[in-house]
């Protein structure tokens, strides 16, 4: 969140994020939507986009990504057909692309900023569960749920 702030994805809490400092302490998201929801391991992933200053919740079962943007207040709950059972997100602010693994539909969805399916991509792999999008925007890497058959990690180039 900050060069001393994590956001944290929490399980069997309540509060499914939390802030943590570099110095261990703990803290909570300031925002009116956030849920209140207990989730189990596994059922949600998070992230904060720094440019946004948006923080970003799956809910694997419930086959939503919730958005809240602490700079403005504003929050949004994203359904679509090609999101079902997302899993990992991870986020690239400056072109306000976040990136999202559907796990049952063996895809990344790309989301705009504002929580509008831009494009669904195929993610070459049986079920994506991890992704994580470099500094600069230019490359991604994801993996697959560990629990598959055939565990497989790729690198990928992303153009804009």
């Amino acid at each position: 969140m900050s060069i001393d702030t994590f956001l944290v994805g929490t399980h069997d809490d309540p509060r499914p994020v939390h802030t943590v400092t570099v110095q261990g302490q703990e803290g909570d998201v300031q925002h009116r939507s956030l849920p209140n929801k207990t989730y189990k391991l596994g059922d949600s992933k998070s992230t904060f986009v720094q440019h946004e200053k948006t923080v970003i919740i799956t809910d694997r079962f419930a086959h939503k990504v919730l958005m809240f943007s602490l700079e403005t207040g504003w929050s949004t709950s994203v359904e679509d057909d090609m999101i079902v059972q997302p899993a990992g997100v991870s986020g690239w602010g400056i072109l306000g692309s976040m990136f999202v693994c559907s796990l049952k539909t063996d895809s990344i969805v790309q989301l705009s900023a504002r929580g509008e399916v831009v494009k669904a991509h195929s993610a070459g792999m049986r079920q994506p569960f991890a992704i994580s999008v470099s500094i600069d925007g230019r490359h991604m890497v994801m993996s697959n749920n560990i629990k598959d058959k055939e565990p497989t990690i790729k690198l990928f180039r992303v153009n804009y």
